[in-house]
């Protein structure tokens, strides 16, 4: 059976989604879950994107394959552990005292240009509006002070200061560039528990966008702990980042879409405070406590 009448609702995997969704990581969602968790090394693209479909709609090309993402994962059994926890979600405990070196944590990312049209598609529209939000629970906080700012970051390569210039850096102490309004709940400073944070964002920066390479030159971490990305792998920032469980992120362009930035947050927080809320399907989670590795 067809339906023909526009005026009827479309039906999408996630409430969260509209005609401008570009991205949705939410690694124990119904729709494709993911299955086990992130392995060591760089993966290939293995992280399922549930809003593969309405953006390959909205960019005109691409599989559900290569709209998924990668993970990037550097640990030694001193550095840290990551594992899943009792409702899917993925937990990275970072030692506060045995780190070994640079580059240690993990990342979900999209970083090689070739196949992707997520990267393709955020070259070409360099002055749209965006909105970005990430859900997660914080099991120790970074450490006061400490240079690992970057939770999240789609950055251009090519730029003299790629994380403060770029589309969007969520980082431990804001949100840079968030020129369409922002929220943190609870406010910071960052505290352990149930976190929800978002931004809106108007276009790349002037000193941020990328280079004539376009698409190669762009990095986008949607979910970050540790020394990554690289501006923040450096031995002097080991021992320092938050540990936390990684829930969901997701990204919309709202110049595509039509909603404004504030509708996109009220109903995204509704959200959040529903998958949290008793009966949720991340209330009471579980997980190895962080005092195992201190």
């Amino acid at each position: 059976m067809t339906f023909t009448d526009p005026s009827l609702p479309v039906l999408r995997d996630d409430a969260i989604l509209s005609s401008g969704s570009l991205a949705l990581v939410d690694f124990a969602h119904s729709a494709n879950p993911l299955v086990g968790t992130p392995a060591a090394g760089v993966s290939a693209a293995s992280i399922p994107n549930i809003a593969w479909k309405e953006a390959a709609a909205l960019a005109g090309a691409g599989t559900q394959a290569d709209w998924a993402f990668n993970s990037r994962v550097s640990l030694t059994a001193a550095d840290g552990f990551i594992e899943r926890s009792g409702k899917g979600g993925v937990h990275v405990c970072m030692s506060q005292v045995g780190g070994t070196g640079t580059g240690k944590g993990v990342t979900i990312e999209r970083i090689v240009a070739a196949g992707s049209p997520l990267l393709q598609y955020l070259a070409a529209n360099l002055t749209h509006k965006f909105y970005f939000s990430r859900w997660e629970r914080i099991t120790r906080v970074a450490l006061t002070g400490a240079l690992e700012p970057c939770e999240a970051a789609i950055y251009a390569n090519s730029s003299g200061s790629p994380y403060s210039t770029g589309l969007l850096n969520l980082n431990r102490t804001g949100i840079v560039n968030a020129g369409l309004g922002s929220k943190s709940s609870p406010d910071l400073p960052q505290a352990t528990g149930n976190s929800f944070r978002s931004g809106g964002f108007n276009g790349w920066t002037a000193a941020g966008q990328p280079n004539s390479t376009g698409a190669a030159d762009i990095i986008a971490a949607l979910m970050t702990v540790g020394q990554q990305p690289t501006a923040y792998n450096g031995a002097s920032m080991a021992n320092k980042s938050r540990s936390t469980i990684l829930y969901r992120a997701y990204l919309e362009d709202l110049t595509a879409s039509g909603r404004a930035y504030a509708d996109v947050e009220a109903l995204d927080f509704a959200l959040f405070g529903q998958a949290f809320a008793a009966g949720g399907r991340y209330a009471g989670d579980t997980f190895t406590p962080v005092s195992t590795l201190p």
